[in-house]
């Protein structure tokens, strides 16, 4: 194999490597977000723990922009906490 299309190859790799973690970081965020907002107590609502909610939302948005579909920010917005019954 040629050096050169090698080095660019592990390039790509090693990007590819640093967007995978990236990822896996925001979904891990995410799914915090989402965990705590699931565990509000019954009847909160979801301006009860801004907070969260913001964290949910940039969490959402982060995968979106990963992804590559900046849709996902307008969604994260609409995404309303489950209470538990």
């Amino acid at each position: 194999m040629d050096l050169e299309y090698e080095i660019k190859v592990g390039g790509t790799i090693q990007r590819l490597h640093a967007r995978i973690a990236e990822l896996e970081a925001a979904l891990r965020r995410h799914y915090e977000a989402d965990k705590r907002l699931y565990e509000m107590p019954f009847g909160c609502e979801p301006a009860d723990d801004i907070a969260a909610l913001e964290e949910h939302d940039a969490s959402f948005a982060a995968i979106g922009e990963l992804l590559g579909v900046r849709a996902a920010a307008a969604l994260g917005s609409n995404i309303t906490p489950v209470p538990k019954t």
